[in-house]
């Protein structure tokens, strides 16, 4: 699992600097959980920010260039009107 902490420190890699697989990482961990949410609440704040971090790695990617992908993106379910 992929900790997001707000806190600074030694362990904490701001995202702008995290490859894409991290990203693509986060936010199928997001998916999955939006999926297991027991409100509509939770699991449409869950999608927004799988979505989000989906759209980062995608940028990420285009940004490492070809060689720095070693995976096919998972599927990221986004939200319906967005």
């Amino acid at each position: 699992m992929i900790s997001i902490d707000p806190r600074s420190g030694p362990h904490r890699i701001p995202l702008a600097q995290r490859p894409s697989r991290e990203l693509w990482a986060k936010a199928s961990e997001l998916t999955e959980m939006a999926e297991a949410a027991r409100t509509m609440h939770a699991r449409t704040s869950l999608e927004t920010l799988a979505a989000r971090f989906a759209a980062l790695a995608a940028q990420r990617e285009l940004a490492e260039g070809p060689e720095e992908v070693t995976h096919d993106p998972p599927t990221v379910r986004r939200q319906g009107g967005r």
